[in-house]
Order: C-alpha cells, then sequence, then structure tokens
C-alpha cells in the first residue's frame, strides 16, 4: 500500500513538473521573452505576431479617453461621453496610433520601450501635456501574472531611464492557439498620470539645480 502511494506521489509531481515546464514554455512568460527577442532584433513580422497592434491602440485610445473624461468636471462628462463615440473618427485615431507604434518599436533597443510620448502627442490628452517631458523607459522584469483560462494580465515592471521609480504596465493577452498575444495595455490610464508626474518632478529638479 505504501508503495502505490509513493508511486502516486512520484506520478503526480512528475504531472505538476512537466505542467509547470509547458506553461512556461508556451504560457503568456514565453511569448513576454518572444516580444523582447523581436523588439532587440527588430523583427516586426515577429513582433506583429505577438502583439496585435491594432486592438492594443485601441485600448491606448479608449483609457486615454477615459483619463480626459475622468479630469472633466462632472456637468460636461455626458457630454463628453457621447462626443467619445464617434466611431469614424475613433477609427482614424486608432489607426494613428497603431501606425505610430509600429514604428516606435522599429526604433526602439536594448533594454527601451517604445517611445511613450510618440504616442501620447497623437491623442486627445496629449494636447494638454508636454510630452517632450515625459520620461523614457525601460524594462526592469515581469511583476505579476494573472492567468484566467484563455486571458492574462502580464504586469511589466519598468523605470525610467536613470530614474529610480519604478512603475508597473499591465498588459492584456490573450492565449492563440500555441501563444500569446498582447491585445490592450489595462492599466495605461493610471500610467500616464505616473509619468507626468515623474518628468514635472525631473524638470522641477533641474530647474533647482
Amino acid at each position: 500500500m505504501k508503495k502505490i502511494l509513493l508511486l502516486l506521489v512520484v506520478v503526480a509531481i512528475a504531472a505538476g513538473g512537466y505542467w509547470f515546464y509547458n506553461r512556461a514554455k508556451t504560457g503568456p512568460e514565453a511569448s513576454i521573452v518572444e516580444i523582447r527577442s523581436a523588439l532587440e532584433t527588430k523583427d516586426m513580422e515577429k513582433l506583429q505576431k505577438y502583439v496585435d497592434f491594432k486592438r492594443t491602440s485601441a485600448s491606448i485610445v479608449e483609457e486615454s479617453q477615459n483619463m480626459a473624461v475622468d479630469l472633466l468636471p462632472q456637468e460636461l462628462q455626458g457630454a463628453a461621453n457621447l462626443l467619445r463615440r464617434g466611431l469614424k473618427a475613433r477609427k482614424q485615431l486608432t489607426s494613428t496610433v497603431r501606425n505610430q507604434l509600429i514604428q516606435s518599436a522599429e526604433t526602439v533597443s536594448g533594454q527601451k520601450v517604445p517611445e511613450i510620448g510618440d504616442v501620447v502627442k497623437l491623442l486627445p490628452i496629449g494636447k494638454l501635456i508636454n510630452t517632450k517631458m515625459l520620461p523614457k523607459l525601460e524594462f526592469e522584469g515581469v511583476d505579476h501574472i494573472d492567468r484566467q483560462d484563455s486571458t492574462a494580465l502580464v504586469g511589466l515592471n519598468v523605470k525610467p531611464v536613470n530614474g529610480d521609480e519604478t512603475m508597473v504596465i499591465e498588459l492584456r493577452m490573450l492565449q492563440k492557439e500555441d501563444y500569446w498575444q498582447v491585445v490592450g495595455v489595462e492599466n495605461f490610464k493610471e500610467v500616464l498620470p505616473k509619468l507626468i508626474s515623474i518628468g514635472k518632478k525631473k524638470k522641477e529638479e533641474e530647474a533647482a539645480l
């Protein structure tokens, strides 16, 4: 009986090990590694396999619109919600943001993140921001992965180049056959104000010198 129990434990451990290995090999983690590799080698065909630029751009546009609405006085938010539903304008904006994302990805190097400022300046909220103040970012590693069936939220630690303040950019990913694909930036509305704050702080520190 003890031998049977021991055998079952061994089989369970072996199965668990295979599960973890397979998850790491085909899960969101593996796709993040592939994205990093594609950025470093400027392999745009490979990058567009793992990043749905159209859906990701639509996510950024939506998050920026939500941010803009949140900044408006309460009595104007209803009108703003109606305005942002203009599908034609939104499609054009999403297409413009998509093209800029791809262009930024083509020029990125090393540990850098594609230039956020180049994308933000195209957004409605960008007209209220000095995008030149937004810091350049670099990857620090994976913060968390929350996986639910065929969807996952992947938090990436990033920090300003030559800076100390770390923040988390949360990507939404969907399973596509044997790989995962980025389809949105889940917390762009929260990340952008942090970037603005960091840029403002840096400018104030430089002015004080």
